[in-house]
């Protein structure tokens, strides 16, 4: 595959993947708003008529209970169809994303500046190098800059912690955390450092080659 054809495919994936987390969105105000709201109002009304009975101390109609077993049923399947569906909308999520990043090298020598950094935009970049291996959950990265030198890691789910003056911050992507120390744009791959197998300082762009 091309590069043209690779760029095309890994731009309509990551569209196909942006819709996804749109569904998942929207998916669950729907049940958790709409249908489990409706079905919690019956059984509210249910439980009320039940109490109405026992403070008067009037027979409690076998009904009422038979009807509250079965709210508290569908509200318990209202939860296990968004937990499902949720579950299959992120694994589909995770699927296309494997195949972005097999279409799109993130290792190796064919792999130069401006396609890494490309790459690295896709807003699961780096949590999928974790997911691969090629970074381990908690790699330190560090940098000096403005006088002071910031260390930070690498989390599980891709995301940067670095300390701060006064406190530890997180940041979504690489980038985010390269602009808010060096307090303008740059590429975070380049900005921050990361050791080798030798144990040496390299920027993060080179250890990725």
């Amino acid at each position: 595959m091309n590069l043209d054809n690779m760029e095309k495919l890994s731009k309509k994936m990551t569209e196909i993947i942006v819709s996804i987390d749109n569904l998942i969105c929207d998916v669950k105000p729907f049940i958790n708003g709409f249908l489990r709201k409706e079905k919690e109002l019956e059984l509210e009304t249910i439980e009320k008529k039940i109490n109405s009975f026992s403070f008067s101390k009037k027979p409690i109609p076998e009904s009422l209970f038979k009807e509250k077993e079965s709210l508290r049923f569908e509200l318990e399947k209202i939860e296990n169809v968004q937990k499902d569906y949720s579950k299959f909308l992120f694994l589909l999520k995770v699927f296309l994303n494997e195949m972005l990043f097999e279409n799109v090298p993130i290792t190796g020598n064919k792999l130069n500046n401006e396609k890494l950094y490309k790459a690295s935009l896709h807003p699961d970049f780096m949590k999928n190098l974790v997911i691969k291996g090629v970074l381990r959950p908690g790699a330190e990265i560090e940098r000096n800059c403005n006088g002071r030198n910031y260390k930070g890691k690498i989390l599980p789910d891709g995301k940067i912690s670095v300390k701060g003056d006064s406190k530890e911050l997180v940041f979504e992507t690489i980038h985010s955390a390269a602009k808010h120390f060096a307090e303008k744009e740059v590429n975070g791959l380049d900005f921050w450092r990361t050791r080798n197998t030798f144990n040496k300082l390299v920027r993060l762009s080179v250890f990725l080659k």
